[in-house]
């Protein structure tokens, strides 16, 4: 190319391409070039090398080629697999024989590919002279039973030689997956692990691809460049390549004959000159980077080393006054920040002179005596601060979904300033800290910068010791909006004292949202019994707490959410505190109420609500869909909704092109805040609120505090976290604050730290905290202990008696306690051991209803004909094996089918034997049509011949199905099967036996059972009762199927993974939800932004390839359609069950007992569980998804959420049940979407008047 013609060179010479000319022979990579030679040379069988990305594996694979490609003696053959990621062992050898060139059709069983193999080894081998050799790349991807696929090929072999020669690249956690395989792993003949290179290998590598590419003896690097150029690359051959490239560019542009020291430090410090090179874009933001993390894993850690370079090699220059990271710090220093030592009182007084300096010291003056006047930020008289954890200097920071809130707070003379604030907006709306750590990560680095540079634009007036505090890493209390963590309450009676421990931790543990066995509890004790709790799930927090934790922030709180909102009231609003007031917490996507009464917190109750469900409702239509999500001034409460004495001609509320779109979504908010308030009812006396605040992004809704203030009928205002909050360096900067202040609640709550509050810290700070606590006050403690000493020694001298007297009372105190404390460590030994047996229990009670149902159907359908010896239930079942010790063969008994239950029946025929088989024949038909059972095998059927009759003795083993009990009234009823009909066939696809339930709750509806089964029977209500659905299924009618059967039953498929075109029009857009559907499987969203209708069948294949690898094995069983589509079967007469590709969701209406208007509601969800977690699972479904083992739940609708489609369901229903007994309803007219609801009834019609037995 031209370009380094200019410089001698003839072409580039580190390009990242393989091209085996460049090949360097580096000591390690020679050695792994000759073992691989001499192993296919001697016809050796099976080689392994393995390496890091980046370390020449490709490189050397390619010049093993090169140098077999000469040979005249032998020919050598060469088949490269690229990508080892087969679906089966069948589609592995289909692939082989297609690979090889095998002249006829691959086989269409595994035997029949093997045998086609073996005879083109033997023919090729023995017959031609030709050596096949098998080249994997990425072995790392390999299934490991694969490997044992490879094991039967490489035993292809002559006296002499292998038939195949095997090579297998891949990274090192390739080593973990072979030694599974011992029989594969002592068969490997050539074992290599690639590493970085030395210093002169690098020296090497660079000075042999300049001379290839015609660079001679000029030198082009100086010594010192390449030493750096080791350094920051860790000898990786890839790195080596791309920085040269870069390298090489930097010095023509530079116009410098060499490339030196400084050219190698500016380029890894990003400090490139233009002029050269054009101008790079603006970089892509870091959470839409992260997405092609497993593409270019090597450019991600390269990223990392540079910056961490870059650190180093700054970190012992000081630039005067810059207060930058690297400027260098002293011991002392690091540890008084780490600490918090009593310099800090001094630097304080420095940071307060520095202000006297920069303004005129009586105006400063009137300013402060101003402020101290009005008593802002001063602590209320019902507020302390915390004795052990006061902090000078506190930086507040809340995530919640894609904004991150950031509040620094001073507090310094009892008085509480806010020094800066600041709204970080991340390019995604929705930011999971567990799923996306990597996003999570940049994004708080970002939002910490962003508040640093507003300070540093503000250094006339902040102190430059805040601005170098917050440079080198200031204290940090973060809480995170969502309910992996949550606050509780609890009242403890006075009786009740001593079991509060027992108390307090039953109640954490209770009606969580997530596992109870892996939580982070913390409970304190306010007035008159009152407790507050703090609970978390541990799992969760472990993400975000090592993301932080590796980007050394100083965590010392992490309070939850509505701990922050109740600290933020509680300051700024003393004055309230003998009220009894609401606080609305409006969130991104998750809310909460908190009732305040007279000073304690009564209830927080969690709200299936958000902004974002507006945002969801709007930002498709053109005029939203180019605007960054947080640009959300659509946001409001429709006109037609507000009361008419809100409604007036201006501008902001006429009626606006969103208000059709955002109505729907306000009303639904409505029913949700019904039900949490009669939920909350029960603890809180919600009809004596005095007052409400709207604390979050309630601010961004336009008329929502009129609007909730005639709904509720009660005083309503946003919630201002800074109303007792001095602002610094005065109160002028109130008036220019321009952010929202409600937005800023949690925040700053978090940031004020106040005494009583909840803090969940992880384990991994929990230390650190500790240590640091304990240090600053060691030494005062130190000197108050000696100092104590003193003075007791002649205390003692003058008491001893009197001391003696007190100790003997204490040791008798201790010996009357030390029985209890055994006991109670008995009690706390056995916990487990107690939960472990009702977990046992459990599953043995489950399988002890099912095994009644079993005896009770062979007890009314065994014929007189047969008797039954042995009915068993058992784990696994027993297989006979024979083996060769020494010259005799033993059996051995192995179990299999280990997680499998069965029932073993043994029994015996005595009759005609001429009829003897068709009785046992019905028999086995009865057995399988029973539905208790998956499948039948006859393991054993003999016969003895009598005098007069035969005698056949069996032995059945059976699988139990499902683990449901049916159960039937009427003896003459069909067989289960045969009612099912196809919902049977579909059930068995999913393989049951593996599912686990995930959700259990039955609930007491307001509504006639059938008003709750049409629901399920008709698809048009999801765009107005569930519209976010639309993101992600089609719900027209004309695309959707309805069908019905003679058994009453009836069946709907809705087309899923894709957005709906009656709602979006013919070409809809990407929606976000089918966006994070298609990253869930590794599809890339970008390829589908034109073309979303085409994501559905892309998602189909895509599980198809990658879901048995995932563990989802019973893919193989369903159709495509099953895979992405919502099959909704009802049951005749009150069951719905909805089939998704992981499990099926079960809703069960059964009429009250007594009230006709009321029924009794079971929604469950069953679902097989992916070996990669249960988040899996709560990501692929629209259904709530509890901990794995779910119990089973009843309570009252209202009380508590279900999730937010069965609530959003249910409140559509009881409205029909009101309407229904209104007097204007006459009848009910069924449009054609209804013939699944008109057929339902015509069934009960039919069964009602006589027509059906």
């Amino acid at each position: 190319m031209e370009l380094f013609e200019s410089i001698g060179l003839k072409a580039d010479p580190f390009t990242t391409s393989p091209n085996p000319d460049l090949f360097f022979p580096a000591k390690e990579h020679k050695q792994c070039l000759e073992g691989l030679e001499l192993a296919i040379r001697m016809r050796r069988g099976l080689s392994v090398v393995r390496g890091g990305i980046g370390t020449g594996k490709t490189t050397i694979s390619r010049k093993l080629i090169q140098n077999f490609s000469s040979d005249d003696d032998v020919k050598f053959e060469f088949y490269p697999v690229l990508d080892p990621k087969f679906e089966s062992e069948l589609v592995l050898l289909q692939h082989l024989v297609d690979l090889f060139g095998i002249e006829e059709d691959a086989g269409k069983s595994v035997i029949d590919c093997r045998n086609q193999i073996e005879h083109h080894l033997i023919k090729a081998g023995v017959e031609d002279g030709r050596v096949l050799v098998l080249v994997i790349d990425e072995g790392q991807n390999l299934k490991g039973e694969f490997l044992d696929v490879f094991r039967t090929l490489l035993n292809f072999e002559t006296d002499d030689f292998k038939l195949l020669q095997l090579i297998i690249f891949g990274q090192p956690e390739m080593t973990s997956i072979i030694h599974e395989y011992p029989n594969f792993e002592d068969r490997i003949t050539f074992n290599f692990e690639l590493g970085p290179l030395d210093f002169e290998s690098v020296q090497g590598i660079i000075k042999h691809r300049l001379a290839e590419k015609g660079g001679g003896d000029r030198e082009y690097f100086t010594t010192d460049a390449i030493k750096a150029i080791h350094n920051h690359t860790q000898g990786y051959p890839r790195k080596i390549n791309k920085l040269c490239h870069q390298l090489l560019l930097n010095m023509m542009s530079e116009k410098q004959e060499v490339v030196s020291l400084s050219i190698v430090e500016n380029t890894i410090g990003g400090k490139v000159t233009e002029g050269l090179i054009e101008k790079e874009e603006e970089p892509v933001e870091a959470e839409d980077a992260i997405q092609n993390k497993e593409e270019e894993p090597e450019e991600k850690k390269d990223v990392a080393v540079n910056k961490l370079f870059d650190i180093l090699r700054k970190g012992g220059k000081k630039d005067s006054g810059s207060g930058k990271i690297g400027e260098t710090v002293s011991e002392d220093d690091i540890i008084g920040d780490l600490y918090g030592d009593s310099d800090e009182d001094d630097e304080d007084d420095e940071l307060e002179e520095e202000i006297i300096e920069d303004d005129e010291p009586t105006k400063w003056y009137q300013r402060r005596k101003s402020r101290l006047k009005k008593n802002i930020g001063t602590y209320p008289t019902n507020i302390v601060s915390p004795s052990l954890k006061k902090e000078k200097l506190l930086l507040g920071v809340a995530m919640d979904q894609g904004h991150i809130y950031t509040a620094l707070i001073q507090d310094k003379g009892g008085i509480k300033s806010i020094i800066g604030a600041d709204i970080f907006s991340a390019t995604k709306a929705k930011l999971d800290a567990k799923r996306n750590p990597t996003g999570f990560s940049v994004a708080m680095g970002k939002a910490y910068d962003q508040l640093l540079s507003k300070l540093e634009k503000k250094k006339n007036k902040i102190p430059n010791g805040i601005i170098k505090k917050l440079q080198s890493g200031v204290p940090i209390s973060f809480t995170i909006n969502n309910t992996a963590s949550l606050l509780k309450t609890v009242v403890v009676p006075p009786e009740n004292k001593k079991e509060r421990k027992m108390i307090i931790e039953y109640d954490a543990k209770k009606n969580l949202p997530f596992n109870s066995d892996d939580i982070i509890f913390d409970s304190i004790e306010l007035e008159q019994g009152k407790n507050i709790i703090g609970v978390a799930n541990a799992d969760y927090m472990d993400s975000p707490a090592q993301t932080l934790s590796d980007k050394k922030w100083d965590i010392r709180l992490w309070p939850p959410a509505a701990q922050t909102v109740l600290n933020a009231f509680k300051w700024n609003y003393s004055g309230k505190k003998h009220d009894i007031i609401l606080i609305i917490h409006i969130g991104e996507i998750e809310s909460f109420l908190l009732g305040y009464n007279q000073g304690y917190p009564d209830a927080i109750v969690p709200l299936d609500l958000g902004i974002q469900n507006l945002t969801d409702a709007w930002k498709y239509r053109s005029s939203a869909s180019k605007t960054k999500w947080d640009k959300r001034d659509y946001c409001r409460v429709p006109p037609s909704i507000l009361k008419s004495e809100l409604k007036d001609n201006s501008t902001n509320k006429q009626a606006k092109p969103q208000d059709d779109a955002i109505r729907p979504v306000i009303e639904s908010w409505d029913q949700e805040l019904e039900r949490a308030l009669n939920s909350m009812a029960q603890s809180f006396p919600i009809d004596n609120v005095s007052e409400i605040f709207l604390s979050g992004c309630a601010e961004e809704v336009l008329f929502l505090d009129e609007y909730l203030e005639t709904q509720l009928d009660a005083k309503v205002q946003f919630l201002d976290p800074f109303k007792n909050v001095a602002f610094f360096p005065d109160e002028e900067e109130r008036e220019s604050f321009e952010i929202s202040k409600t937005a800023m609640t949690t925040a700053v709550g978090a940031a004020l730290n106040i005494d009583k509050s909840i803090s969940l810290l992880p384990e991994m700070f929990k230390e650190a905290e500790k240590f640091r606590i304990g240090n600053k006050f060691s030494i005062p403690a130190a000197a108050a202990i000696l100092l104590g000493v003193i003075s007791l020694s002649g205390w003692t001298s003058i008491n001893h008696e009197e001391m003696k007297t007190k100790l003997n009372s204490m040791k008798t105190q201790a010996a009357s306690v030390a029985p209890i404390k055994t006991k109670y460590e008995k009690v706390s030994s056995e916990k487990n051991t107690i939960v472990a047996q009702l977990d046992v229990l459990l599953k043995e009670s489950k399988l002890s209803n099912l095994s009644i149902s079993i005896m009770r159907f062979f007890s009314y359908n065994t014929p007189k004909e047969i008797t039954l010896d042995l009915i068993s239930f058992q784990k696994g079942w027993e297989r006979g094996d024979w083996i060769h010790v020494g010259n005799s063969l033993e059996k051995v008994i192995t179990i299999v089918d280990e997680e499998k239950d069965f029932a073993r029946v043994t029994g015996a025929i005595t009759a005609n034997p001429a009829l003897k088989e068709r009785y046992f024949s019905n028999f086995i038909t009865q057995v399988e049509n029973s539905g208790l059972f998956k499948k039948i095998d006859v393991i054993n059927k003999k016969t003895t011949s009598g005098m007069d009759i035969d005698n056949m003795t069996f032995e059945l083993k059976c699988e139990l199905f499902a683990g449901f009990v049916w159960v039937n009234m009427d003896t003459d009823c069909v067989s289960l099967r045969e009612f099912l009909g196809p919902v049977w066939e579909d059930w068995e696809r999913y393989q049951p036996n593996d599912w686990q339930r995930f959700t259990a709750m039955t609930v007491n509806v307001p509504c006639n059972w059938k008003v709750l089964q049409d629901n399920f029977c008709e698809s048009y209500h999801l765009p107005t009762v569930h519209p976010q659905l639309r993101e992600s299924h089609e719900e027209s009618y004309q695309k959707t199927s309805f069908d019905v059967c003679s058994e009453g039953h009836s069946r709907m498929i809705m087309l899923g993974a894709t957005p709906s075109e009656t709602q979006y029009g013919p070409k809809p857009p990407l929606t976000e939800g089918l966006s994070e559907r298609l990253k869930l499987w590794d599809l890339d969203p970008a390829d589908f932004e034109d073309r979303a209708l085409e994501a559905r069948k892309a998602l189909q294949q895509q599980m198809r390839r990658v879901g048995p690898e995932r563990g989802h094995t019973h893919y193989e069983n369903l159709r495509d359609e099953q895979l992405t589509d919502a099959h909704m079967y009802n049951i005749f007469p009150n069951c719905s069950l909805t089939f998704g590709a992981d499990g099926v969701l079960l809703q069960r209406m059964t009429p009250h007992p007594t009230d006709p208007e009321q029924c009794v509601f079971d929604h469950w969800y069953y679902a097989f569980t992916p070996p990669n977690g249960e988040d899996v699972l709560r990501a692929q479904t629209n259904v709530r998804v509890d901990a794995k083992g779910a119990e089973q739940e009843f309570f009252d609708y209202g009380d508590r959420p279900m999730g937010i489609i069965p609530d959003q369901d249910v409140a559509i229903t009881t409205g029909q049940q009101l309407g229904l007994r209104s007097r204007g309803f006459q009848r009910a007219t069924a449009a054609g979407q209804e013939d699944r609801i008109s057929w339902l009834h015509s069934i009960i019609d039919e069964y009602m008047n006589g027509q059906r037995p």
